[in-house]
């Protein structure tokens, strides 16, 4: 057995006899070795084995007892994935972790979205947990305002290279040579 304790915020409670509900409701758990609700702090102080019952668990039987659990949300800007597999990987990853409840991760625009409990994770976890897997990661909370996304960068780039393009040698010199002869000698570029 290995007993884990946690402090859970609860919210919903609107009285002392809310508390007590949700208190009687953990005790009876198999697994739970004590829980005190504090209706004040709006915290439930748990011990459990975590062989036997899960935080999500525990979490859950809060909700079907008619109260709620404090969750907070993570957008991060994450770098260095390179396909499907990446972006699945931290995912699973970060879905792994104890007090995440959702974690998705989208490549295209490399950002995750990660709903957890602030009593057993916070984000410097799930930021650690990412480089640890060989991505980079940052709230993006936490970018400064102004600074040019890398992403914005590369389009600017392709787009003007794909002008560039469309307008190719043979096509643009052939128009300067026209310009060269109808103005006997005198090479105007346009541009």
């Amino acid at each position: 057995m290995s007993e884990v304790k946690r402090d859970i915020s609860i919210t919903g409670m609107t009285c002392a006899a809310c508390a007590n509900r949700v208190e009687k409701g953990l005790q009876r758990m198999d697994g739970i070795g004590s829980a005190t609700v504090n209706f004040a702090t709006e915290k439930a102080a748990v011990s459990f084995d975590n062989e036997k019952v899960d935080i999500q668990a525990i979490q859950e039987k809060i909700k079907s007892l008619g109260y709620d659990t404090v969750k907070e949300e993570a957008d991060l800007q994450i770098s260095g994935m390179t396909c499907a597999a990446c972006s699945a990987r931290i995912e699973k990853g970060l879905s792994r972790m104890e007090g995440v409840q959702l974690a998705t991760v989208n490549l295209a625009l490399e950002t995750g979205k990660v709903e957890y409990d602030p009593s057993v994770i916070n984000p410097s976890d799930l930021i650690a947990k990412i480089k640890n897997m060989g991505y980079d990661a940052e709230l993006k909370s936490e970018i400064p305002e102004g600074t040019e996304d890398h992403r914005q960068k590369e389009i600017r780039h392709k787009t003007r290279l794909f002008i560039f393009l469309r307008l190719s040698p043979s096509r643009f010199f052939g128009r300067c040579s026209l310009i060269f002869h109808s103005h006997h000698g005198c090479l105007f570029l346009l541009g």
